[in-house]
Formats: C-alpha cells, sequence, structure tokens
C-alpha cells in the first residue's frame, strides 16, 4: 500500500512540474502577444494622428484650390 502512495505522489509531483512548465509556455505566449497588441495599438494611434493631419492639409489645399478658381472664374469674367 505504501509503494501505490508514493508511485501516486511521485506521479503528481511530475505533473505538477508539467503543468507548471505548460502554464510558465502559455505564460510567455500571453506576454509576448500583449507586448504585439500594445505595438500595434500605438502604431494604430500614429496612424490616425498622421491620417488626421493629412486631413487638416487636404482640406487646406482645397480651400486655395477654391479661391484660385474663384480668381480664375473672375479674370474670366474681364476677358472681353
Amino acid at each position: 500500500m505504501l509503494e501505490k502512495v508514493l508511485f501516486w505522489r511521485v506521479n503528481s509531483t511530475t505533473l505538477t512540474s508539467d503543468l507548471n512548465s505548460v502554464n510558465n509556455v502559455f505564460i510567455k505566449l500571453i506576454t509576448k502577444l500583449e507586448k504585439i497588441r500594445k505595438r500595434l495599438s500605438v502604431a494604430s494611434e500614429k496612424n490616425q494622428q498622421q491620417i488626421t493631419k493629412l486631413q487638416i492639409e487636404r482640406d487646406k489645399l482645397s480651400v486655395i484650390d477654391r479661391d484660385i478658381q474663384t480668381q480664375i472664374e473672375k479674370y474670366e469674367g474681364m476677358i472681353v
């Protein structure tokens, strides 16, 4: 009977050790994936800032284009 108890104790310890090893692998994987998500989030935010900046610049250029078109039409109206 004592042999059976010792057998299960050894097996239990081995299983616990194996489970801890597997858990450590998963914890490292989760940590790496979280770092990747954070980098993606930062890159996405930077891209969004660039998009916003370029949209503002585009809007300013559109205003200038309309002003130029207005001037062209004004001068075309002056041609005899």
